[in-house]
């Protein structure tokens, strides 16, 4: 059996380069700036974390090209989203969101704004698409374009340019195409090294993980189509956070486009209406995903007194804590994922065992389908409502139709947990050491 890479991840390595500015906790004011960035909601690749800008990955700015031949605005993407020789010049009327061209973008339409460093990430892309929620093709009105290459690690959101940029990782099928991508871990798999707990997820359908893929050999669009599915409705949600459809007509587009992006966003809403109440979650999520060094307090706390403060507050996952922007992408990521697949999130607190292996990381507290719970799901109603008012009122009545979270069995194993519902005998049957993909340190996405 082909050795599996565990996409589900561990929440307290992860931090998207996306929407970084803002914070949940007992009071809705942001926490400080981490960054000097000019653009609001960049958080990322900056000295402050001791890595290169972004835009100057050399791969990206001198491989890119778009994916439609003879395109016709193909330098302007390129201008304004990749090489930035002056971010001044380029505005929403030099590159419109795609949902000032159209209130219902096709394939075709997506196509045109799709920069690609390698031949196969655009065919990829687009199959991708024909199999993916209709959903997905609306909700790309928020951007002026999408860049997929091998050197973007990991995948991306910002005003600065208004577009998403997408770690390939998640697409390939074959070996040639995986040798394609770029291999350097993520910087961000040491923040949190110091504190006791881990905070772990996965989705998961009729028990068995839904975005799991093969790390060697052969994938099949079927292997990839979930993780990418979470993927685009996570950095989607960014876009639509400063971009909704609702606020375009209304955009100023003569300024710089992360200067048409400032104002009250869906995100703040969320926040000042249902704003998330542990300040310690809130500051452990700066160690975690901010990378902030932790206190000798944070250092000495343990799975107990960290369940203590999330199993009682609205958050869906740990990351939700980390800015505001993410509390909304999170809420909204996992609402979709229930609605258009029937996949379910599992959450958990554990131990910190400094091994992969899931039977080493016991659950101090975990639950699946926490979306259930009233008080997360009226985030998560709020939060489609705000990106995606076309689908609202169909995926609140999914939401509200689901039974209650399913409480983990304290003291199991992550693998274990696995298989909630099930017998202790069948349970016992499971053959969990040659079944279950190790936990990894691995930052995908999320």
């Amino acid at each position: 059996m082909a050795r599996v890479k565990q996409i589900t991840g561990i929440a307290s390595f992860v931090l998207l380069f996306t929407a970084c500015s803002g914070g949940g906790g007992g009071s809705s004011a942001p926490p400080p700036a981490v960054t000097s960035d000019p653009s609001p909601v960049i958080n990322r690749d900056t000295p402050n974390n001791g890595q290169p800008f972004a835009f100057d990955k050399p791969g990206m700015r001198g491989l890119v090209q778009a994916v439609v031949l003879e395109n016709p605005i193909e330098q302007t993407i390129l201008h304004c989203t990749v090489t930035l020789r002056n971010g001044q010049e380029c505005n929403l009327n030099t590159l419109p969101l795609l949902g000032m061209e159209t209130s219902s973008p096709s394939i075709d339409d997506v196509m045109l704004r799709v920069l690609v460093s390698h031949e196969w990430m655009g065919t990829r892309f687009r199959d991708l698409l024909e199999v993916l929620p209709p959903e997905i093709l609306l909700m790309t009105r928020g951007l002026t374009a999408i860049i997929i290459s091998h050197d973007i690690r990991p995948s991306f959101y910002t005003t600065q340019t208004g577009a998403i940029y997408l770690d390939p990782d998640a697409m390939w099928l074959d070996e040639v195409e995986k040798n394609d991508i770029d291999t350097a871990p993520d910087y961000r798999s040491l923040f949190g090294l110091d504190l006791q707990f881990v905070m772990l997820w996965r989705y998961v359908k009729d028990n068995e993980y839904a975005t799991i893929t093969p790390v060697t050999g052969t994938r099949t669009i079927g292997d990839i189509k979930f993780l990418v599915a979470a993927l685009l409705y996570h950095e989607l949600a960014h876009a639509n956070d400063y971009f909704s459809i609702s606020r375009q007509g209304s955009l100023d587009t003569t300024v710089p486009i992360h200067i048409a992006a400032q104002g009250v966003i869906a995100s703040s809403r969320l926040s000042s209406q249902f704003s998330l109440r542990s300040d310690t979650m809130s500051a452990l999520a700066r160690v975690s995903f901010l990378g902030l060094t932790a206190s000798a307090a944070q250092i000495a706390l343990l799975p107990e007194d960290v369940e203590a403060e999330f199993s009682t507050d609205y958050a869906s996952d740990y990351y939700n804590y980390s800015t505001q922007r993410e509390d909304l992408a999170m809420a909204f990521e996992e609402a979709m994922m229930l609605y258009s697949f029937g996949i379910d999130r599992d959450v958990a607190i554990t131990n910190r065992p400094g091994t992969d292996d899931c039977i080493d990381f016991l659950v101090t507290w975990g639950q699946r389908n926490r979306i259930a719970d009233p008080a997360v799901a009226v985030r998560a109603i709020y939060s489609v409502g705000e990106l995606l008012p076309e689908v609202a009122a169909q995926v609140e009545l999914v939401v509200n139709a689901q039974e209650p979270p399913t409480q983990m069995i304290v003291g199991d194993d992550w693998c274990q947990n696995r298989f909630l519902g099930v017998t202790s005998s069948a349970r016992a049957l499971r053959p969990i050491s040659a079944s279950e993909p190790p936990v990894e340190w691995l930052v995908p996405y999320l």
